[in-house]
């Protein structure tokens, strides 16, 4: 039986990814392959390694100078007439991004640097070709992690110059699970755990009145990850619930495998994505533990994931 992980992004909500492994560990549940897009790469990189340790610890201490720098040659001046957001959109005009991502470059090097293990992949986007690509180096754990315009982009050898956050095609990287998956023989055993940063319900209302771009912004990028999230987790069951109907129309293709969906996702927010504190990585990692003792079988998830439309 081989046992696969898939990690999702969620930015500072990864926290609960770790919690979840923890508790995981604890119950003798271990993986043999690792796949994830943005901090889900960041996390399933050292995972991969086992160092859970590290990861934990990296965690605990994270905070947002440890993990990205503001432009504090426009920082001031600006936060004193108009507002920090007002001069992060300035550092994105000047820059081409917002946050400089050198110290979670310098932690990543340090913890999770080239050769990368052979059972791990994750995600990342050629913003020139708009491809979504796979790889385990170091570079393409920072470029999965990358979210554009909040991060530079990153040249990632032999792909291209201008790669960024998987996410941008897959929240939760089932088809790289899969992938890695078809590599080994098929085992009715098989299982495939996704662990997701998102609440599988609809995300809360947020108020917008529409002067502030930054905020605009941020709401944007969550409402297309939520979707795309959605559309992921619901392919995957889909595709899973065709074959144990014996097939039909593209799913008899070999390169679908039937497996054991498991699913922990957190039942409330977990606040800011670009919200890097201590308490709050602790408190998520508590949550994380709490959901992984009541993973979702695959077969649940379409029950359990709130529709997207309004109400006509």
């Amino acid at each position: 039986m081989t046992r696969a992980l898939a990690l999702s992004g969620g930015g500072a909500k990864g926290a609960f990814q770790v919690g979840a492994l923890r508790a995981l560990a604890a119950r003798g549940i271990s993986f043999d392959l690792f796949t994830g897009v943005s901090v889900g790469a960041l996390n399933a990189a050292l995972a991969a390694r086992g160092k859970l340790d590290d990861l934990e610890a990296f965690w605990k201490t994270a905070t947002n100078d440890t993990v990205y720098r503001r432009d504090t040659s426009v920082l001031p001046w600006l936060v004193r007439l108009f507002s920090a957001e007002a001069a992060d959109l300035v550092s994105a005009a000047r820059r081409g991004y917002i946050y400089d991502s050198a110290p979670l470059r310098a932690a990543l090097e340090a913890k999770a640097g080239d050769p990368p293990p052979r059972n791990l992949r994750v995600g990342f986007v050629n913003l020139e070709s708009g491809l979504f690509h796979r790889d385990a180096t170091a570079a393409a754990v920072l470029a999965s992690a990358s979210m554009p315009l909040y991060f530079p982009v990153v040249d990632v050898p032999g792909v291209g110059r201008a790669c960024v956050d998987g996410g941008l095609r897959h929240v939760t990287p089932l088809s790289l699970a899969f992938d890695l998956l078809k590599k080994r023989p098929a085992d009715p055993s098989d299982e495939l755990w996704a662990i997701v940063c998102t609440p599988l319900k609809r995300l809360a209302p947020v108020p917008i009145d529409g002067r502030n771009a930054l905020k605009t912004l941020t709401r944007t990028v969550d409402l297309i990850t939520d979707q795309i999230f959605r559309e992921d987790l619901l392919y995957a069951a889909d595709i899973n619930a065709a074959l144990a109907a014996g097939g039909a129309g593209p799913f008899r293709s070999p390169k679908y495998r039937r497996v054991s969906l498991k699913v922990i996702a957190p039942q409330d927010d977990l606040g800011g994505t670009l919200s890097f504190d201590p308490r709050a990585a602790a408190r998520a990692m508590e949550l994380g533990a709490a959901a992984a003792a009541r993973p979702l079988d695959g077969t649940e998830l379409r029950s359990a994931i709130d529709p997207m439309d309004g109400e006509a």
